[in-house]
C-alpha cells in the first residue's frame, strides 16, 4: 500500500494511525479507527499483521505542527508525574516504523515530501523526521522535493514564501500537486520499484523453499 496524502489530509490520517486518543472506547468514531489500524501492519495489536505500507507522500502538507504537539507534550501533566498529550503521534509513529522495517526485512520506507515553493504549507520535512523519530535513520528514506523545475535552495523558497507573490498565488500553488508532473512521475516510479523489490523477495522465498 501507497500513502498519499495533501494539506489537512495528512494530519487526519496521521491522527487516525498513531494519536493516543484513539485508544479510548468512549471516544466517537472509536470502532472505525480500530478497524483502520487493525487493517494496517504496526498499527495495530498484532503489529505483525495486516497491509504493508511500501511508500509515504505527502504533499503540501504542515506535518510541522506536530513537532509542536511534541514540545506541548512536555509541558502537560497527566496527574501521575508524567507529560502526556493525546494528541501526540511521535511515540506511536516511531513503533510502526520499527515494525515495519523487520517485516521488510530491514529496508528503509521511501519518504517522499512534495512542497512549491508558494504554498505557505509546505515545509521541508527530512531534518524533521528524523529528529523526531528516527535519529539513527534505520527505518526512514526521506526526501524533500520541489515541485518546481529547476534547482532551487531552501533559502530561496523561505524567500520567496514571504514575498508579497507567494501570498497571491497561494492557493494556487497549494492545489497545484495535483497537476504536478514531478509528482506523478515519483509516485509511479516509487510503485514500479517497490513492486519489482516485493517480486524479487518472494522469488528469494520461493527458491528457498519458504
Amino acid at each position: 500500500m501507497h500513502l498519499v496524502s495533501h494539506s489537512l489530509g495528512t494530519i487526519i490520517l496521521f491522527d487516525a494511525l498513531f494519536a493516543s486518543r484513539w485508544e479510548n472506547e468512549d471516544m466517537p468514531g472509536y470502532n472505525c479507527i480500530k478497524d483502520l489500524r487493525d487493517a494496517v501492519c504496526g498499527t495495530g495489536p498484532k503489529p505483525e499483521e495486516g497491509i504493508q505500507v511500501a511508500s509515504i507522500h505527502t504533499m503540501g502538507s504542515p506535518i510541522p505542527l506536530f513537532s509542536l504537539l511534541d514540545m506541548y507534550s512536555r509541558q502537560q501533566d497527566n496527574g501521575a508525574g508524567q507529560h502526556k498529550n493525546s494528541h501526540e503521534i511521535g511515540p506511536k509513529l516511531q513503533i510502526f516504523l520499527q515494525h515495519l522495517a523487520q517485516s521488510r526485512g530491514g529496508k528503509r520506507l521511501p519518504w517522499w515530501n512534495y512542497a512549491h515553493p508558494g504554498d505557505p504549507l509546505a515545509y521541508p520535512l527530512e531534518g524533521l523526521l528524523y529528529q523526531l523519530v528516527d535519529q539513527k535513520r534505520d527505518y526512514l528514506e526521506v526526501h524533500d522535493v520541489v515541485t518546481m523545475p529547476g534547482d532551487i535552495g531552501d533559502w530561496m523558497i523561505e524567500s520567496f514564501k514571504q514575498s508579497s507573490a507567494a501570498l497571491i498565488h497561494a492557493g494556487a500553488a497549494h492545489r497545484s500537486y495535483w497537476n504536478s508532473e514531478i509528482i506523478a512521475r515519483r509516485i509511479a516510479k516509487t510503485i514500479q520499484e517497490t513492486s519489482l523489490a516485493y517480486r524479487e523477495g518472494e522469488m528469494d522465498h520461493v527458491a528457498r523453499g519458504e
